[in-house]
């Protein structure tokens, strides 16, 4: 299956926008502390954890949601802000610094803080990925709402890796894991060199 190069989860470097990230670690440590709603960011994700209303024909049910760490994935999806590979790759350094941030752990559940950095921490990471293209820095939350509110970026999606996902999970149980489906992108994959955005 060929594929655009930046989809390969291996060999992604740039020192320059590593060096940013960590930097940034600390001040995106203390917003996800203070949790203010007045952040963009913060608003957006807190509105989407919340229940669904009841059906007109039953007032008494409220739909949940799922846990706030498992909704993370969803919300950055459906705000188009789920990362690519590539950007991925560059993101685990400074991830795992918030995860391991102590304020955060001594002041939030695991479930808490995780759900926190994988949702709202990853944004700001990605929102400094795109300002390195030459835009101001900054951690206000302006240019997610440009993306998601304007609508003034827009990602197209490249289709072939979701069709290797399928083809993976009809020949294996998921029981196989993360580690199997990789491999098997590895495997089945040429990669075509571009030089796409990281986002």
């Amino acid at each position: 299956m060929p594929a655009p190069q930046y989809y390969d989860n291996y060999d992604h470097a740039d020192a320059e926008l590593e060096q940013i990230f960590d930097a940034a670690v600390e001040p995106i440590t203390q917003l996800l502390l203070d949790y203010d709603e007045a952040h963009p960011v913060i608003s957006s994700f807190k509105q989407f954890l919340e229940p669904e209303p009841a059906e007109e024909n039953n007032d008494d049910e409220i739909r949940k949601k799922p846990s706030p760490s498992l909704s993370a994935a969803n919300w950055l999806a459906a705000n188009g802000m789920d990362p690519t590979p590539e950007l991925s790759v560059l993101m685990t350094h400074a991830l795992a610094c918030l995860m391991e941030a102590p304020k955060l752990m001594e002041n939030l559940s695991d479930d808490e803080q995780t759900a926190r950095v994988c949702s709202v921490g990853a944004v700001l990471l990605q929102l400094l990925a795109i300002q390195h293209l030459n835009e101001p820095f900054n951690l206000n939350g302006d240019l997610f709402l440009d993306i998601t509110r304007d609508k003034a970026v827009v990602r197209e999606r490249f289709q072939g890796l979701s069709a290797l996902d399928l083809m993976l999970t009809a020949l294996w149980d998921v029981r196989h894991g993360i580690v199997t489906l990789m491999n098997f992108k590895k495997n089945h994959t040429v990669w075509i060199e571009d030089h796409p955005p990281l986002f």
